[in-house]
């Protein structure tokens, strides 16, 4: 198969890189939020499978705000509400065409927060949440920094842990619920949950839709998958699935002609 053409996005911010597919089919455009830690770099598998599809994405790198403030532009304090005004910058740059969102871990509730504006969310057909977004937050980085991060000390641990919820978003469970209240009813979100996860449990995942009946939710539960390691480890349903859920947007939009 051909190798699919980059191009970078220079009025963007994070590197922001297009990717055309080798063999486009599909107009819809599909946005990656990368997770916690990583890159866009780390999304080339997932690249290749969107590519593969008949879709053209976009990819870009959230910013680093270990060493800085992380306030967002409304006041919101948190690295998580820093990347939503970063991912909402990148949605407004393509208003023009129907997009699908592709995000991981955490991140995924930037990407929400990133919608609630209508000018936002108006040309957004679904979302696809990898491993997230999740509930238990102080739970969720106690695993990161132990499994993870490989922190043995308990001490040490708690400490790192409190950081991590600090500095993530204090008020991260209010602020990811007002963003799902505010999603038109019937958006159409593809759940993934690996059901070895030593990060995060299903059951912090579960507890994020809850009570959210706006959203159409599906479920892609794998067996065999750690987190964020479903393509790897189960690549035909993973892929399968994908491509069910992204065909079934199109309806929404229009195929290439």
């Amino acid at each position: 198969m051909a190798r699919s053409r980059q191009e970078t996005l220079r009025d963007l911010p994070g590197n922001a890189t297009y990717h055309h597919a080798s063999e486009k089919k599909y107009d819809p455009l599909v946005v990656f939020v990368h997770f916690f830690g990583g890159s866009q770099k780390h999304l080339f598998r997932h690249i290749r499978l969107i590519s593969e599809i008949g879709f053209d994405c976009v990819t870009f790198d959230l910013s680093d705000h270990r060493w800085r403030v992380p306030l967002s532009k409304i006041k919101r304090f948190g690295i998580e509400h820093v990347w939503a005004d970063e991912v909402r910058e990148v949605l407004a740059h393509f208003s023009d065409r129907p997009l699908i969102l592709f995000t991981f871990s955490n991140p995924s509730a930037s990407a929400m927060e990133a919608m609630t504006k209508p000018k936002v969310y108006k040309n957004i057909l679904g979302m696809i949440c990898d491993g997230g977004p999740f509930m238990d937050l102080l739970r969720c980085s106690w695993n990161l920094c132990k499994e993870e991060f490989k922190i043995n000390n308990r001490g040490v641990r708690t400490i790192a842990t409190g950081g991590m919820f600090l500095l993530w978003s204090p008020l991260h469970e209010k602020y990811l619920n007002e963003s799902l209240s505010k999603i038109p009813n019937g958006f159409p979100i593809l759940s993934i949950r690996a059901w070895k996860d030593k990060l995060v449990p299903v059951t912090s995942i579960d507890k994020v839709f809850e009570g959210h009946k706006n959203i159409d939710l599906e479920v892609l539960d794998i067996p065999n998958a750690e987190h964020l390691t479903g393509l790897r480890d189960s690549p035909e349903s993973y892929h399968d699935r994908i491509e069910s859920f992204l065909t079934r947007l199109t309806t929404k939009s229009s195929r290439v002609r």
